[in-house]
């Protein structure tokens, strides 16, 4: 035999094992959210779907479950698994990981999803497993918006009492406000001329008792005296 014979059926030979190795492989697809998406709430929802192997004719194979892998407390470990319902030879299936990870910190993070399939043949029971390629979110919470309503900027007072500060916050995103705090750099009366005022106090906080998703806090502060909360 030829060397040039050799050598084509060597090539042949490994292009039929590539074919056959993607023809019967189990498949897993990443769907949502997309690599590098941003996330406003810590509330993470992943998609995937897990495609079996092809049937060869003789056998065929089963989805029976998917499980959630992310490093969002900083080690690589699976989060959750869901189970194929009513799973069948050869059909794909859709996996929605929602509320599985939640309350995540803000950060970069890793995720990622591996299928199962069985071989529905009664007579053998032989699991495969797929990974995809990993994807990345980056949590980063929505802030709220705060608009100080009055008194207008460059304001005077003439003693420093009942100054009234009124503020609107509006939340962003699937959030609500809990509670607004008015903070100063108002310098004491021995101060006044010589300070810096570059010290910011909390003086009050306006708590809110039934926060609604959406809802637009207006919040009324009193500062009755210099230095006084």
């Amino acid at each position: 035999m030829k060397k040039s014979q050799v050598k084509t059926m060597f090539v042949f030979i490994l292009a039929l094992a590539l074919i056959i190795s993607l023809a019967y492989a189990i498949g897993t697809t990443l769907i949502s959210p997309s690599d590098f998406s941003q996330d406003s709430d810590g509330f993470l929802s992943q998609k995937a779907s897990c495609i079996p192997t092809a049937w060869d004719g003789t056998t065929s194979y089963n989805i029976t479950n998917a499980t959630l892998y992310s490093n969002v407390d900083g080690t690589w470990k699976s989060n959750g698994t869901l189970k194929a319902p009513n799973s069948k030879g050869n059909d794909t299936f859709l996996f929605n990981f929602t509320n599985i990870i939640n309350q995540t910190a803000e950060g970069e993070f890793q995720w990622n999803v591996k299928c199962f399939e069985e071989n529905a043949s009664p007579s053998t029971t032989e699991t495969n497993t797929a990974f995809a390629g990993n994807r990345t979110i980056i949590v980063n919470y929505a802030r709220p918006t705060v608009v100080t309503n009055s008194p207008n900027d460059g304001t005077y007072s003439l003693n420093g009492h009942e100054i009234d500060v009124v503020c609107t916050a509006s939340p962003s995103g699937a959030w609500n406000i809990t509670s607004v705090s008015l903070k100063t750099n108002i310098r004491s009366d021995s101060n006044v001329g010589g300070g810096t005022g570059e010290n910011w106090t909390l003086n009050q906080t306006h708590a809110v008792t039934n926060p609604q998703l959406g809802d637009v806090i207006v919040a009324n502060f009193t500062i009755n005296k210099f230095g006084n909360h």
